[in-house]
């Protein structure tokens, strides 16, 4: 990638972003190295973390070969003390967070020099994005690379907006390639956002005790009443048992397949509330079944999308000429999005 990632994909200083992927080997690292350059280009400071591990040289699920982060001169990471450079020379310690992870306490780490680096960061959202405030004191623009099957760095209870990296592995036909694909753009893009004047007016509720207290909670009639639980799979039998009719019912956690195949007569002309499109992980299938039903989905808080990195993986190696039919069928589905090529000219 020759062009700027951060004109191209009109990053703003002061903001934090992720990098997700639709699968392994979807390319973040590559973009992650591509857009610290071009932060470090600009005379400007980029700040690495992640959720998960990153960075290695093999990959630890896939065992395939990976490309290391190599933080530029000047620039920020925040990882364990285990994973630095062996020669002290290259870094200097700023601070240690007290956010402990399964290697010990993330320190927040100045890079003397060019170094490659492996990166571990906080496992749940309210350390990371604790993470993230404290990073805005040493750096312009905070990067949050990703891990597999986390999609969560990406709401916008955490970062301020998101890089979506797709990749066509060539295992699946370009048909149901494109059938993922869409199913992500509809849960991402096509869900009503419930806004605080709606929770006041329509739902007469404080949409911040709710978030605070983390629980299942349903209304009906004006009436608002919250469990003392958080998840319904396991408690399908007290909900089951409601005999009042209910309008709509929060759920703090994900909702699935199997929530809605469990709790089936339960979901029926009901508003379900969930906190954004990444606890969205129901398939076409069980959309269209809650659509059948007369059920909404409503995000109480919404994700900025601002640019698409496409690429092919061969299973063992990344094709840097990507077949015009998988270009195609990306922009076909983000027409309002920049969209490139991983490795254009």
């Amino acid at each position: 990638m020759q062009q700027s990632l951060i004109k191209l994909f009109n990053i703003e200083e002061s903001k934090s972003y992720a990098i997700i992927g639709n699968s392994k080997n979807a390319g973040k690292t590559t973009v992650l190295n591509k857009l610290i350059k071009d932060i470090s280009d600009e005379k400007k400071r980029s700040a690495v973390s992640s959720i998960g591990w990153d960075g290695e040289i093999v990959d630890r699920v896939y065992k395939t070969e990976k490309p290391a982060i190599i933080i530029p001169k000047k620039s920020f990471v925040a990882t364990c003390k285990e994973l630095l450079p062996i020669n002290s020379s290259l870094f200097k310690i700023h601070e240690d967070t007290g956010i402990e992870t399964i290697l010990g306490s993330i320190y927040i780490v100045e890079a003397l020099h060019d170094m490659k680096v492996e990166v571990v960061g906080p496992r749940d959202l309210r350390s990371t994005k604790n993470l993230i405030d404290n990073l805005k004191k040493y750096a312009d623009y905070i990067i949050l690379d990703g891990a597999l099957n986390r999609s969560t760095s990406a709401s916008s209870m955490v970062t301020d907006g998101f890089i979506f990296s797709i990749v066509y592995s060539g295992k699946e036909s370009l048909t149901e390639f494109e059938k993922n694909i869409r199913l992500f753009y509809e849960k991402f893009s096509k869900f009503e956002i419930a806004s605080r004047e709606k929770f006041k007016l329509e739902y007469k509720i404080d949409l911040d005790e709710m978030l605070n207290r983390n629980l299942v909670t349903y209304g009906s009639e004006n009436n608002v009443t919250f469990l003392d639980f958080q998840n319904p799979i396991h408690n399908e039998e007290k909900l089951l048992s409601i005999e009042n009719k209910i309008d709509w019912i929060y759920l703090p956690g994900a909702i699935t397949d199997i929530m809605i195949e469990k709790l089936s007569n339960f979901f029926v002309d009901i508003t379900i509330i969930i906190d954004d499109w990444t606890k969205n992980f129901l398939s076409l299938r069980a959309i269209n079944i809650l659509k059948n039903r007369n059920c909404k989905i409503y995000y109480l808080f919404n994700s900025k999308l601002i640019g698409i990195t496409v690429s092919t993986w061969s299973g063992s190696k990344y094709i840097k000429s990507l077949p015009s039919e998988v270009i195609s069928i990306v922009k076909s589905i983000f027409q309002n999005y920049p969209v490139v090529d991983l490795f254009y000219n």
